[in-house]
């Protein structure tokens, strides 16, 4: 059932649903933090078994025109024994607004520097992942894309509408702040750390490095598969 078939049959607004919608979302939340608060506890002493992998998810990216599809990268860890999934995170920061990180960009002069030197060198700006997912588009929408490109010219911004409130977090940086928030939730208290990640070197890479003092000690293994 769509959003507005609950809408009418509730015989309540659109905003109403949304608004359930969240309080859900925030109560599972205070459920779920609650219990893995005490994830350390549960490895304790233990050699737990992890399997990490990177999902595309394809969505729509509106535009007033044609709808754009877009890739959105997903990394998913879960623990082999329960299957319960430790960690799942998105390359979208829902926090930054990615037309003004774009402007702060210009005024500090980002866009001058190699992306390694950037203030801002964490997540796409604006115009450049409108660059990003238009080429994307016209490689795999041919037909689309020329009657795309014939439409009255306006102004880039107007005229594909990024999200109100996020931004894409490039790769690397994304991978990293998994393996991160994965580190955190796991604890110290483990015996040894088994991971097994797909032959993807960037994510085998990240692990090292966000465990690198653990794989020294012998404190972690890393496995890849195809």
């Amino acid at each position: 059932m769509t959003l507005s078939a609950i809408s009418r049959y509730l015989d309540t607004s659109l905003p109403e649903v949304y608004s359930k919608i969240d309080f859900i979302h925030e109560q599972c939340q205070a459920f779920a933090a609650e219990r893995e608060k005490r994830l350390p506890e549960v490895f304790e002493g233990n050699s737990p078994h992890f399997a990490t992998d990177t999902h595309i998810l394809q969505v729509n990216w509106p535009d007033k025109g044609i709808r754009k599809l877009v890739e959105v990268r997903q990394m998913c860890t879960v623990h082999n024994d329960s299957k319960y999934v430790i960690a799942s995170t998105t390359d979208v920061d829902p926090d930054i607004h990615p037309l003004a990180v774009e402007k702060a960009m210009d005024i500090v002069g980002d866009k001058d520097k190699p992306r390694s030197m950037r203030e801002k060198a964490r997540i796409w700006f604006a115009s450049e992942y409108i660059e990003f997912i238009c080429k994307r588009h016209e490689a795999t929408n041919p037909k689309s894309s020329r009657w795309h490109r014939n439409k009255k010219p306006r102004e880039l911004d107007d005229d594909i509408r990024l999200l109100e409130k996020a931004a894409r977090v490039r790769q690397d940086a994304a991978e990293f702040a998994h393996i991160m928030l994965l580190k955190k939730k796991i604890g110290k208290k483990y015996r040894l750390l088994n991971f097994s990640v797909d032959r993807d070197t960037g994510v085998s890479s990240a692990f090292l490095a966000v465990f690198k003092m653990k794989c020294r000690r012998a404190w972690c293994g890393l496995q890849t598969s195809p």
